[in-house]
């Protein structure tokens, strides 16, 4: 993958990350949203929905950071995902307090917390390079190609 190529893809990841942030922002300004179907029964699902929202943040900061040449793929970056999210988790409940129907909740906090910690363990396994070869697990090689062919 050429270099330009490579930049602009950590762009948009950047981009994808900081929407992604604003849409779990946005929702959490909503009043409270009564579950439709079968997973307005289940008991606890928003917990799910807490860890699945914030699983998808780490992979995107994962991926953001691990492509980020000051940070690179490492434990430096991995911790950085972390803190973001776990950061970012305790401010989305301290902003849910604000808002009329929704509650600042530790359990919700909690699952947010587990969520980054399985996303950015993800993340990482995502951009390890593959034990077969050289290139990361998100970016197969095709037969017979090196990394600067891509």
């Amino acid at each position: 993958m050429s270099e330009e190529k490579g930049r602009t893809l950590t762009i948009l990841l950047y981009i994808v990350t900081i929407v992604y942030m604003v849409m779990i922002f946005y929702g959490s300004s909503l009043h409270q949203i009564n579950q439709p179907g079968p997973l307005g029964k289940i008991q606890s699902v928003d917990k799910l929905e807490h860890f699945s929202e914030y699983f998808g943040l780490a992979f995107l900061l994962a991926l953001s950071f691990q492509r980020t040449p000051s940070l690179g793929p490492g434990w430096q970056s991995l911790a950085l995902v972390l803190l973001i999210g776990i950061v970012y988790g305790m401010t989305d409940e301290f902003h849910q307090s604000f808002v009329s129907g929704r509650t600042s909740d530790l359990l919700d906090l909690l699952a947010d917390s587990t969520g980054v910690t399985f996303g950015c363990l993800f993340g990482a396994w995502v951009m390890t390079p593959d034990p077969k070869g050289t290139a990361s697990r998100s970016v197969p090689l095709k037969k017979g190609m090196t990394d600067s062919e891509e």
